[in-house]
């Protein structure tokens, strides 16, 4: 196949360019850049440098290269972002998913694959999580999430919707070279106290009813998530997929495992903040059985372990 990947140079995206040479399918890279580096794709394949708000310049695209398939990761993705600028993220997330789906059926592309998030789910009641937990979205990158997964669904293609976990990791080969552009995630901080970047981490609650009174999430590496991608693109009718790995870690377990990698350095315990759950996890199952598909990177230190080179 020929793939579409827009947000391709982002921390995702590029594994997932990644993931479809290693399969031996064609790439075709769209990216703003704006926390995207194009240092993490390989030089030979096309690249455009195109806001996929911009109808004409997608419509270029479309009819220089005859594309089969698309993976739409392109997005804004910071929650708290979400909240204070909620007029980026519909215009980027809902507008821009909408420009692209128009200009796609326009060029008779037929799969889709979108980059969703269990951040539709919102405060889910009870853990594990399937695709038939309710939605609730809490922030205004869930919404507009939700909001793209409906619209896609009018637009007649084959609609693969993967809500992703907490992803973490990087490249076990060393092919990525320049970490994401400011992390705000719990797993790059941790990598940039163990090297002194910052002074320490906080942790944020430590009287949840969990297993040690920190929160509790489904951490799935990118490496896992990539080949996720590329499977979906073989499926013949829509469906949604959740992708974790099925069991929480908790805030202080992911601490005690980069201290392992990394060396002791500081911990701060700090109040709760408002709006995080106690604990959620993934249950993958339909993930496994239509896809085939199962984490294999599972442990925190491993997980880690991937990240520490480039943060050196």
């Amino acid at each position: 196949m020929n793939v579409l990947v827009t947000g391709g140079a982002g921390y995702i995206g590029s594994h997932v360019v990644l993931a479809l040479l290693d399969a031996g399918h064609s790439v075709v890279v769209i990216d703003d850049l704006s926390t995207g580096c194009s240092d993490n794709l390989p030089s030979d394949i096309p690249f455009f440098h195109v806001d996929i708000r911009d109808e004409q310049a997608l419509r270029a695209c479309f009819e220089k290269h005859s594309i089969d398939a698309i993976i739409h990761l392109a997005a804004k993705k910071a929650v708290g972002e979400s909240m204070k600028h909620p007029e980026l993220y519909f215009s980027v997330n809902v507008e821009g998913t909408r420009v692209l789906a128009q200009e796609a059926r326009r060029a008779g592309v037929k799969t889709f694959v979108f980059s969703s998030s269990a951040a539709v789910y919102g405060n889910p009641s009870e853990s594990p999580v399937t695709e038939h937990t309710p939605l609730a979205p809490e922030s205004v990158y869930g919404v507009t999430k939700k909001m793209g997964e409906e619209l896609l669904l009018w637009f007649g293609f084959t609609l693969v919707n993967l809500r992703y976990f907490n992803v973490v990791g990087y490249d076990p080969s060393g092919r990525i070279t320049v970490p994401e552009k400011q992390p705000q995630n719990l797993f790059p901080i941790l990598c940039e106290t163990g090297v002194g970047v910052r002074e320490r981490v906080q942790i944020f609650g430590t009287d949840y009813d969990t297993r040690d009174g920190t929160c509790e999430r489904d951490y799935v590496h990118v490496t896992d998530l990539a080949t996720a991608h590329v499977r979906a693109l073989s499926l013949d009718e829509s469906i949604t997929l959740n992708l974790g790995i099925g069991r929480a870690l908790s805030v202080r377990e992911c601490v005690y495992a980069a201290q392992e990698v990394f060396g002791e350095f500081a911990v701060e315990d700090a109040p709760r903040r408002p709006g995080d759950p106690a604990a959620y996890y993934a249950n993958p199952s339909r993930a496994q059985n239509v896809l085939g598909w199962e984490a294999q990177i599972t442990d925190p230190v491993e997980m880690i372990t991937t990240m520490k080179p480039l943060y050196e």
